[in-house]
């Protein structure tokens, strides 16, 4: 399908220590699929929520769907694992799960870095400064067409969706796509100290 053909980003939260284990995923990309969906998807018209599911649950509709999964792990300690696991648990509640989409601004690959400022403030640091920008172009519409190569209709549906925001590439504009989130987040530090291991592939 068009909307995933840039990616998903969720936040696994691991702890094998628990009786029984804690192994869940949450999911800022869950929504209603209806009429005027790309349209909508395209220009922030859209509600998203954040959803949680057992890890398992989610790594086989990925695999059985034909979609790669990569795995980023973060080198947090266990009050921050807890203290992130705290936060995710509070932004569940259905009075603060719902949010309003933003496709460059606030989406699935974007909320990890609002998560992580909200719940470590000052002790983080996204190195955004330190970010040479993505391989694919400086703005944001260059930096989606990769992603559409083989897709004329959509790349042209696509181009005259996105306005002119498109043409500008603030600091950290690639978050927006989960590549560009996974490349900057292995510049990013808590206390002054990388936490982001290279992502590896589940299978």
């Amino acid at each position: 399908e068009l909307w995933s053909a840039w990616g998903h980003t969720a936040l696994r939260v691991y702890d094998p220590g628990r009786t029984p284990a804690i192994d869940y995923v949450y999911n800022y990309g869950t929504f209603a699929f209806g009429p005027g969906f790309y349209t909508r998807f395209l220009r922030g018209h859209l509600d998203y929520r954040l959803s949680r599911d057992p890890f398992g649950s989610f790594q086989i509709s990925y695999l059985r769907s034909g979609r790669g999964l990569l795995e980023q792990p973060l080198d947090l300690a266990p009050e921050d694992v807890q203290a992130v696991a705290e936060y995710l648990e509070w932004n569940l509640l259905p009075e603060n799960r719902t949010y309003r989409y933003q496709f460059f601004k606030d989406n699935c690959a974007t909320r990890v870095l609002t998560v992580m400022e909200d719940v470590f403030g000052e002790r983080w640091d996204a190195g955004c400064n330190a970010s040479p920008g993505p391989a694919g172009g400086h703005t944001y519409r260059a930096a989606v067409r990769p992603y559409l190569q083989g897709w004329p209709w959509a790349a042209a549906g696509v181009e005259w969706a996105l306005g002119p925001e498109a043409d500008s590439g603030p600091a950290c504009f690639a978050c927006f796509l989960p590549d560009g989130l996974a490349d900057q987040i292995q510049r990013a530090r808590l206390d002054g100290a990388p936490i982001a291991s290279p992502p590896i592939e589940r299978v």
